[in-house]
C-alpha cells in the first residue's frame, strides 16, 4: 500500500505515548512515586516504555492507605512530538477523522490529550475501561471504527509497540508503525 491509498483512508486512530506525545518522562516519575508510595524500590536508571507502561497500569488500579489517590501523572515534561499538530491540522482538510486508542486508563489518555492538543483534535479518546479490554485486543478499535462509521479495512491506525500492530491486525485495519 502506497502514501496516496494510506492518505485517502476516512479515519485514523492513534496510539499516545510515543507516537503522538512523548510522555516517558512524566510516565517514569509517576511509576516511581506509586511505587516509593507501596515500599517498591525506584527504578533509577532509564525505564523502557513497555516497563513503564507495564507499572503504571498495574499501579493506577492499586491504592493503599499511604495512597488513597491510584495513580497521579502530571505533564510537567510530556510534549506532542515535532509535526503532530500540524498534522492534526492537515487531517480533517482531507476528511479524515481522528481518534486515539491509547494504553492507559481512559481518564489518563484524556488527560494527557486535552493538555497537549487543541479542543476537537480527537473527538474520540478510548482508553482502558472496566468495560474496554486492553490492547491487543482489537474490540477497542472496532469500537472507534463503528462509532465512526468506518469498515476496518478503511481504517488506519499509528501505533508504535508491538502492542498497536497486533491491535491493528486482530481488527483488520491497516498499520503504519511510528519509531
Amino acid at each position: 500500500m502506497g502514501l496516496r491509498e494510506i492518505v485517502s483512508k476516512p479515519a485514523v486512530t492513534f496510539d499516545l505515548d510515543g507516537t503522538l506525545a512523548d510522555t516517558i518522562a512524566d510516565l517514569s516519575e509517576a511509576v516511581n512515586q506509586g511505587r516509593t508510595c507501596r515500599d517498591f524500590r525506584v527504578f533509577r536508571c532509564t525505564i523502557s516504555r513497555n516497563t513503564v507502561t507495564s507499572w503504571a497500569t498495574a499501579l493506577a488500579s492499586l491504592s493503599c492507605e499511604r495512597c488513597p489517590h491510584t495513580f497521579e501523572m502530571r505533564l510537567d515534561r510530556t510534549t506532542p512530538y515535532s509535526g503532530v499538530p500540524e498534522l492534526l491540522f492537515v487531517l480533517p482538510k482531507r476528511g479524515m477523522a481522528r481518534t486515539v486508542l491509547p494504553n492507559k486508563l481512559n481518564e489518563l489518555g484524556l488527560k494527557v490529550v486535552s493538555g497537549l492538543f487543541a479542543t476537537g483534535s480527537f473527538p474520540i479518546v478510548c482508553g482502558k475501561t472496566v468495560a474496554v479490554l486492553r490492547k491487543p485486543d482489537p474490540s477497542s478499535a472496532l469500537d472507534i471504527g463503528a462509532k465512526l462509521g468506518v469498515f476496518p479495512v478503511e481504517a488506519l491506525y499509528i501505533g508504535d509497540p508491538d502492542v498497536d500492530i497486533a491491535t491493528t491486525r486482530g481488527a483488520g485495519m491497516t498499520a503504519l508503525g511510528a519509531a
